[in-house]
């Protein structure tokens, strides 16, 4: 009995490390995501803006050097709002505080199978 006992807890923890490892892999997509999405926006806009002048005719390089003090502008304005600056590094790093605590709820789970298996030993 106590070799099944053993085998079922340490099956557990092996479940637990599991979710735990695709909750780490899901928060770390989750932060990469939101920071690369955060920084290919200017570069977005900057290829709408080529593509928009480009359509209405004008030729490439022409188009590139309005386009890029339009972004340039673009940026300037979003600087001067600090507050949305604020709110966008706060919601990144709500994400990595969100992934960190699930991370040592997931090692407390693991420490309390653990206690089990010993309290489990010494009543024996």
């Amino acid at each position: 009995m106590l070799q099944s006992s053993n085998l079922m807890r340490l099956f557990n923890e092996f479940l637990i490390r599991i979710f735990q490892w695709l909750y780490y892999v899901f928060f770390v997509f989750c932060v990469l995501t939101y920071f690369g999405v955060v920084l290919i926006l200017p570069l977005a806009a900057l290829v709408f803006i080529v593509n928009a002048l480009n359509y209405i005719g004008l030729p490439g390089l022409l188009s590139l050097s309005c386009a890029l003090p339009a972004v340039i502008y673009l940026g300037m304005l979003l600087r001067q709002s600090p507050e949305l600056l604020k709110i966008l590094s706060d919601t990144g790093i709500g994400l990595v505080k969100l992934g960190s605590s699930q991370n040592q709820r997931f090692e407390k789970i693991v420490k309390t199978v653990q206690k089990n298996e010993v309290q489990e030993l010494s009543g024996r």
